[in-house]
């Protein structure tokens, strides 16, 4: 399962995208591309499903979703929490999200499980502060500088809806890889348009951005902003949450 910056923000082109056939823009500070000052609070919920190579579905996960608005320092934030239960409703796992509503910037995230995984991230602009009692005996923070301002990657889909939703457009992302120890990058793609029919035999058109890295999300510019997601897995079977 998934585990797993008002500062300005550039608009460069990075020139010709040899494997998607036109240029990619890339997300820095100076130009405003992701915007979050739309994002009210909500509240949302999937049934998340493993479909193997021979179509056979199992659910494997219930996952909970809700943001809230929260003002500190004078500054307004998002404030989202991901819940993870396992299909008979035992919890497993929280995910934290502190984000500037006006551009999606982080401000923090934490993740905590049931085995006793400890996350800390706080992001100020040119450093990250780091606590993980998975790769360290005391709970002290790691400082670490970065190179460029970043995002938070484990906004998932909520980055995103910060897009301009112009298909064809493509836009490259930095973020921290706590996996990797490094900058890293999120290559997503805006599609067009479906009509998704969700768990409650709802139907809404949804917008596809579909992601480098095996994550294809279907999306809206009003809550609860995220429709649907799939995930390519390793094993070629596809992780789909649905929208209950």
């Amino acid at each position: 399962m998934i585990h797993k910056v008002t500062l300005t923000l550039a608009l460069i082109l990075a020139g010709s995208n040899q494997l998607f056939g036109q240029d990619t823009l890339y997300v820095k500070t100076a130009s405003n591309i992701i915007d979050g000052s739309f994002i009210e609070p909500y509240t949302n919920k999937w049934q998340v499903s493993e479909i193997d190579a021979s179509g056979s579905k199992s659910v494997v996960r219930v996952w909970t979703d809700y943001v809230q608005v929260l003002e500190l320092d004078g500054v307004i934030y998002l404030h989202r929490i991901q819940d993870l239960y396992s299909p008979n409703l035992e919890f497993q796992e929280s995910w934290i999200n502190i984000v500037a509503k006006e551009n999606l910037l982080p401000k923090r995230f934490s993740l905590h499980n049931t085995t006793g995984r400890l996350l800390n991230i706080n992001f100020n602009i040119d450093k990250l502060a780091v606590q993980d009692n998975s790769n360290q005996q005391s709970f002290e923070p790691e400082i670490i500088n970065l190179p460029e301002v970043v995002y938070d990657w484990n906004l998932y889909g909520m980055l995103l809806v910060g897009l301009p939703f112009h298909a064809g457009d493509i836009y490259k992302i930095p973020f921290w890889s706590q996996s990797q120890r490094s900058v890293d990058h999120v290559v997503a793609t805006i599609n067009g348009k479906k009509t998704i029919k969700t768990l409650f035999n709802k139907s809404i058109l949804a917008r596809k951005i579909s992601t480098n890295k095996g994550l294809t999300f279907w999306l809206i510019k009003e809550k609860p902003y995220i429709i649907q997601i799939e995930l390519q897995q390793p094993n070629g079977s596809i992780l789909l949450w649905e929208m209950l």
